[in-house]
């Protein structure tokens, strides 16, 4: 899988046919390959038999397969798996203290939602509060009224 999206990628930087990738994999390989239709979804067709190539194989890289390479190229494709191998550690690096910064940032959101919600849980049970009492107040205030009432008008019977 990994050799035909190698292809894959190869067709696409140097305009090769998508249809030609799967003969160069067999020439380079001896193995048959059958590559999905980019344009459809789904699984590849089904192939009745897939020969296996026995042994160590080899990376193909600019062309040539490691076996083939110079011992100066060997040099030089491992000093730019080794830069690919940094670059690729700095990047995850990054990620992760990104991913560290939008962890810290979302718990200290969650946090203060939390305490927005209990201060604003108080504030209505004191508003509840308060008007209970204001119910309390205007009930004693009109029984007082109208015993002032009744009082006064008793003194004006009498007077």
């Amino acid at each position: 899988m990994r050799l035909c999206l190698y292809f894959l990628l190869l067709a696409a930087c140097f305009s090769i046919s998508y249809t030609a990738v799967p003969e160069q994999i067999t020439a380079l390989t001896g193995m048959t390959a059958t590559l999905p239709c980019p344009h459809k979804t789904g699984k590849p067709p089904k192939t009745k038999s897939k020969k296996v190539v026995k042994g160590k194989s080899s990376a193909v890289v600019d062309g040539l397969s490691t076996d083939e390479m110079s011992k100066d190229q060997l040099e030089e494709h491992i000093i730019r798996l080794r830069e690919e191998l940094d670059r690729e550690r700095e990047e995850r690096s990054y990620f992760q203290l990104e991913r560290d910064k939008i962890q810290a940032f979302w718990e200290i959101s969650k946090r203060s939602l939390e305490e927005t919600n209990a201060e604003l849980r108080n504030r209505r049970r004191e508003r509840e509060e308060a008007e209970e009492r204001h119910r309390v107040e205007i009930t004693i205030d009109g029984v007082s009224s109208s015993g002032l009432t009744r009082l006064q008008n008793a003194e004006k019977e009498l007077g």
